[in-house]
C-alpha cells in the first residue's frame, strides 16, 4: 500500500520557505483541510518551535477538501512568482510554480485523484 498522506514542502529551507509553509498552513486550517506542520530544529524562544519545513496533509478525505486544498496551494504560489510549493505522495511529486491558476488547479487536481486512486494499487 502506498503511503496514505501527502506532504506540501517548499524547497530552500530558509525563512522565506518556512513563513510561505506557514501561510500555506494558516490557509489550509482556514479552508478546513487539517494538516500537521513539521519543524527543523527546536528554538525555545520560538513560539512555533523552529523552522517549519513542510506540511503533512492525512489521508484525503473529500472531494471538497481535496478541491480546497487545490484552490489554497495555487492561490499561494501566484501570490507571488518566486514561490514554488512541492507536493509529495509516496514516491509520486508535483510542483506547483509560475503556472496560470487554472493550470495550476488542473495539474494538482489531476495528481491528487491519481495519488488518491493509487493508494491501495
Amino acid at each position: 500500500m502506498a503511503e496514505s498522506h501527502l506532504t506540501i514542502l517548499a524547497p530552500a529551507l530558509e525563512p522565506e520557505a518556512s513563513r510561505l509553509l506557514r501561510e500555506v498552513h494558516e490557509d489550509l486550517r482556514m479552508a478546513g483541510v487539517a494538516c500537521t506542520p513539521m519543524h527543523a530544529g527546536v528554538v525555545s524562544s520560538a513560539k512555533s518551535g523552529g523552522s517549519l519545513t513542510s506540511l503533512v496533509v492525512g489521508g484525503l478525505v473529500s472531494a471538497a477538501g481535496v478541491r480546497a486544498m487545490s484552490q489554497v496551494l495555487v492561490a499561494v504560489v501566484q501570490r507571488s512568482a518566486k514561490r514554488r510549493i512541492e507536493v509529495r505522495m509516496g514516491d509520486d511529486t508535483l510542483i506547483i510554480d509560475g503556472a496560470s491558476a487554472r493550470d495550476g488547479r488542473t495539474a494538482l487536481d489531476s495528481f491528487l485523484e491519481r495519488a488518491k486512486t493509487g493508494q491501495d494499487a
